[in-house]
């Protein structure tokens, strides 16, 4: 009796709540302008092209759809369910089995992490932006790896789950398989490039959750997206932010995978303007930036943090 009146109190609770769980940007609008922005800016058509053989790159049809159209779908659909997005933080200043989002402790967070674990996506199970992608516990090659439920509602669809896809559509005799795991790779790889978008979020990269619960606007019926973070709204309501901005490439020689989220070079006490630091830590460094700023001089600093991560995906292949 008593854990039913707990269950209809935390339902009650929510349906009476702001309830936008940590997603980073507009899944629907944000999340696919600068997905669609870094395939065209990467290499992305060059290798289709010329490695895989796809003579129209990324504007070909596979499996009923253009390819940029997959990765687009990926950098939208892994913020559904929204619980999922509990998995898209990454604080670069802790150890990487402790930078997962924490801070939902408030009465408001504490509802909404009740709610998850009703749903299966228990608090325990939490993991950070970084290893939720690439499966790493400390940095790639030679890191731990952490290990992740089996059932396949609550595994994430990361970089090992691209490059599965990938082999299969190389190796598949069928062509109605090729196409299906090719589709499935591109799309997955959205997924991964959604996560990384993530991490040039100031608020992801601060276990920062209740910036994501602040009024912006009335907007249909999901009133749940009457709320969200006030750095999102804005770059959502600016739209110019990504398709004009020019990609500043990172200065990596010879990245591991996780290089691309942290190199474990930014401490909180060497702060450096340096493109050889991983996104997590470039944005962990530049927040204080966005706080307080004039609209005017917060727009520069956006186009550049932008572009630094868009240019992130020109340094990325599958294999």
């Amino acid at each position: 009796m008593n854990n039913t009146i707990i269950k209809l109190s935390i339902i009650c609770f929510i349906i009476a709540m702001p309830f936008s769980y940590s997603s980073a940007y507009d899944d629907e609008i944000t999340h696919r302008e600068i997905t669609e922005k870094a395939v065209v800016e990467s290499q992305i058509d060059t290798f289709l092209k010329n490695t895989i053989g796809i003579s129209n790159g990324y504007k070909e049809k596979v499996n009923g759809k253009k390819i940029i159209q997959w990765f687009s779908d990926g950098g939208e659909l892994e913020d559904d369910p929204m619980c999922r997005a509990s998995n898209h933080f990454h604080d670069p200043l802790k150890l990487w089995n402790q930078s997962f989002m924490s801070d939902d402790t408030t009465i408001m967070g504490s509802g909404i992490r009740q709610y998850c674990n009703e749903l299966g996506w228990n608090y325990v199970n939490r993991k950070s932006n970084v290893t939720w992608t690439t499966g790493f516990l400390a940095p790639s090659p030679d890191g731990a790896r952490a290990t992740f439920s089996t059932d396949p509602e609550y595994t994430p669809i990361n970089w090992d789950t691209a490059r599965a896809y990938y082999l299969n559509a190389l190796t598949s005799t069928s062509e109605a398989d090729r196409e299906a795991n090719f589709a499935a790779t591109f799309k997955s790889v959205g997924h991964v490039m959604h996560l990384l978008e993530d991490a040039a979020q100031p608020a992801h990269v601060r276990n920062d959750f209740t910036s994501h619960l602040v009024f912006q606007e009335i907007n249909g019926f999901k009133f749940w997206k009457w709320y969200g973070s006030s750095y999102e709204h804005y770059v959502k309501n600016l739209p110019t932010l990504v398709t004009s901005a020019v990609p500043i490439p990172p200065e990596f020689v010879n990245p591991g995978l996780t290089d691309f989220w942290d190199t474990e070079q930014y401490d909180g006490s060497n702060p450096s303007a340096s493109l050889t630091l991983g996104l997590a830590e470039y944005s962990n460094k530049q927040e204080s930036e966005f706080r307080g700023q004039e609209s005017g001089e917060q727009i520069g600093c956006d186009q550049m943090h932008i572009s630094h991560m868009i240019a992130q995906f020109e340094c990325v292949e599958i294999i």
